[in-house]
C-alpha cells in the first residue's frame, strides 16, 4: 500500500487499461474521478488526526469549481454547435473519408453536442465538433 504523509492510503482505480487499449482512456480526472480520490482519503485518515476543515473545504471547493467548468463548456460547446445551424461543413468520416452539408439541426446527448446533416430525404448522419474541418457560409456556396 502507498504510503502518503506518513498513512497508508488505498489505490483507487482510475486508470483502466482496457480503455487505453480500445484508445478511449482518459487525458484528465473528472469530477467522478475528483470524488474518489476525496472519499478514499476520508476513509483512510487517521482518527485521532482527521483532515483539517479548511483543507476539506478547500478540496469541496475546488470540485464545485471543476462542475461549473465542466457546465460552462457543455453550454460553449452547444452555443458553437447551434451557430453553426445553416452552414455548409465539412468533416472527417470514420472510415477515412471526408462528408460535405448543411447543418440542419443539432442534436444534444449526454452531454456532447452533434451536428445533424441530412445527405438525402431518408439519411442523416450525426457530427461531432472534433470532426469538422470546415465551415462554410452556405450562401456563399456556388454549385
Amino acid at each position: 500500500m502507498p504510503v502518503i504523509n506518513g498513512r497508508y492510503v488505498a489505490p483507487v482505480d482510475i486508470y483502466d487499461p482496457s480503455e487505453a487499449q480500445r484508445g478511449t482512456g482518459k487525458s484528465s480526472l473528472g469530477k467522478d474521478d475528483f470524488l474518489k480520490l476525496l472519499v478514499v482519503q476520508l476513509q483512510n485518515q487517521d482518527p485521532s488526526q482527521p483532515m483539517d476543515d479548511k483543507e476539506f473545504i478547500a478540496q469541496m471547493a475546488s470540485f464545485s469549481s471543476l462542475e461549473q467548468m465542466k457546465n460552462v463548456s457543455s453550454a460553449m460547446e452547444a452555443t458553437q454547435a447551434t451557430a453553426m445551424i445553416g452552414k455548409t461543413i465539412t468533416w472527417q468520416r470514420k472510415d477515412g473519408t471526408v462528408g460535405e452539408g448543411v447543418v440542419d439541426s443539432v442534436k444534444i446527448a449526454d452531454g456532447e453536442s452533434k451536428l445533424v446533416v441530412w445527405l438525402d430525404k431518408d439519411n442523416a448522419e450525426e457530427i461531432s465538433l472534433k470532426d469538422v474541418k470546415t465551415i462554410t457560409n452556405t450562401r456563399y456556396v456556388t454549385e
